[in-house]
């Protein structure tokens, strides 16, 4: 099985589940009311001077630094870049100098306070926020501020200068989908059209006793036949591992499920739509609820050789580099009978 959330904007079709959060373990989380530390190693050439500290300098680029205790690079800075937790660099070409291996950075002219948590395979986002709990000091909401790599992350928060701690657990706010794998295709939608059509079916007039030409008949009406529709313009895009091609074949594997003993059932999609991580901000149309969940009844692809200038490959058995394909699919809400 295979999770996965669900962002802004993005249209999701699938026949997985939702839930409302998810949890992840904490392995470390060390808090920290200032930014910068020793420097183990700085050097300058003629345009850029590098850094590494021994520790967690928790700085970022633009932020404006002082460096101390050095011999030749001691002086007022703003960072650059920020590749590790423990290297940085400064652009600046007036100290193209021999490498030192002490000294101290320190961000001015206050200090940047932050958490740094780790957490394997967290796949969190920036902006995204978390509870955490199950920790002595650190437990509260938090708005992720950078990701470092995905098994670090770093809370740009005041108040939390703790020693380091090494459990808790993460809560994410929003919601997720969980699915087989190959049973969820993402959609960049660029339009979506939502229609509620109420046929109205007149049935032909009724004439009691036979008497032709009666006046008053009877005429009923049938409002049975609600159904609600769906269109979503937009497109397959390549994306971590699932290319814009992968997308497409599993779409159509997903409208017809061929060689599945239940597909008939399996046809029905849960389809997710929203403007919000919040789960209460999300569209669902949901096989269990009372309305029933989506049919897909036609795709259209639109679709091109790849990036203008991209290398082809000229194998016979290689397709061209497929980035990005165009689609318009229709979906109709109802129950299986």
């Amino acid at each position: 099985m295979a999770t996965t959330q669900i962002i802004d904007g993005h249209f999701y079709i699938t026949t997985g589940s939702v839930s409302g959060s998810r949890t992840l373990s904490i392995s470390t989380i060390d808090g920290d009311d200032n930014a910068g530390g020793s420097i183990t190693s700085i050097d300058g050439d003629a345009t850029t001077i590098s850094i590494t500290t021994s520790s967690a300098h928790r700085l970022i680029a633009g932020n404006t630094v002082v460096i101390t205790d050095t011999t030749s690079y001691n002086g007022s800075y703003t960072v650059a870049t920020a590749p590790t937790t423990t290297t940085l660099t400064i652009t600046d070409a007036s100290h193209n100098l021999a490498a030192e291996s002490s000294g101290k950075i320190q961000h001015t002219p206050t200090s940047i306070p932050s958490i740094i948590v780790t957490s394997s395979g967290h796949g969190l986002l920036a902006g995204e926020t978390i509870s955490i709990t199950g920790t002595t000091n650190y437990n509260s909401s938090f708005v992720v501020g950078r990701i470092d790599s995905t098994s670090q992350f770093t809370i740009f928060e005041q108040g939390y200068n703790f020693a380091s701690e090494s459990s808790g657990t993460i809560t994410r706010s929003g919601g997720y989908i969980t699915h087989n794998i190959n049973e969820l295709v993402d959609i960049w939608a660029t339009k979506i059209d939502f229609n509620y059509d109420n046929a109205i079916q007149l049935i032909a007039p009724v004439v009691s006793g036979g008497n032709v030409g009666s006046t008053n008949p009877t005429k009923t009406i049938d409002l049975k036949r609600i159904t609600f529709s769906l269109n979503i313009s937009g497109y397959l895009i390549d994306e971590s591992g699932n290319s814009a091609k992968l997308k497409r074949d599993n779409l159509i594997a997903l409208a017809s499920l061929q060689g599945v003993d239940d597909a008939k059932s399996k046809r029905v999609m849960l389809v997710v739509w929203g403007t919000n991580n919040a789960a209460n901000e999300q569209t669902i149309w949901d096989p269990n609820s009372t309305l029933g969940g989506a049919f897909i009844q036609k795709i259209m692809f639109s679709e091109t050789g790849g990036y203008v200038g991209e290398a082809v490959s000229t194998t016979a058995d290689v397709n061209p580099p497929e980035r990005q394909i165009g689609i318009t699919i229709q979906l109709i809400r109802g129950k299986v009978v």
